[in-house]
């Protein structure tokens, strides 16, 4: 039981992978990355391998899990909706397509993709 490892966390971004591992490193849990050479070298093979995963130690799941909700929990309390001040806000990232179809026509991406945050109760959208 001691070899078992479980998951965490999946990400298609490998800089988010690294701040979750980097999270549980300061909480005191050993914790890995895997799949991250595969998922970036080819995006597209992220949901076959299942993203790019952080995994710890079967006996430190709870703490970890624990550990990365935390601080989501955290950033999202940190978001306030400008119109009537609602703090259930969802995230989405804009721009994307955008870039998809200069990489499709110009052989390179044009753009990139910023994090757009929609109010969950008033329907307000807005870039940070």
């Amino acid at each position: 039981m001691a070899d078992e490892i479980t998951v965490v966390g999946s990400y298609a971004d490998s800089i988010q992978a690294h701040l979750a591992c980097a999270r549980l490193a300061n909480a005191g849990i050993e914790a890995h990355v895997f799949d991250e050479w595969i998922v970036s070298a080819d995006p597209l093979l992220g949901p076959a391998v299942g993203w790019i995963r952080v995994v710890v130690r079967a006996c430190d799941t709870e703490a970890a899990t624990a550990s990365l909700a935390e601080e989501t929990e955290t950033k999202a309390a940190d978001r306030i909706c400008p119109e009537c001040s609602s703090t259930n806000i969802g995230e989405s990232r804009a721009g994307g397509r955008f870039a998809f179809l200069t990489i499709l026509f110009l052989g390179f991406p044009i753009g990139r993709s910023q994090l757009a945050c929609r109010c969950e109760d008033c329907g307000h959208t807005w870039r940070e």
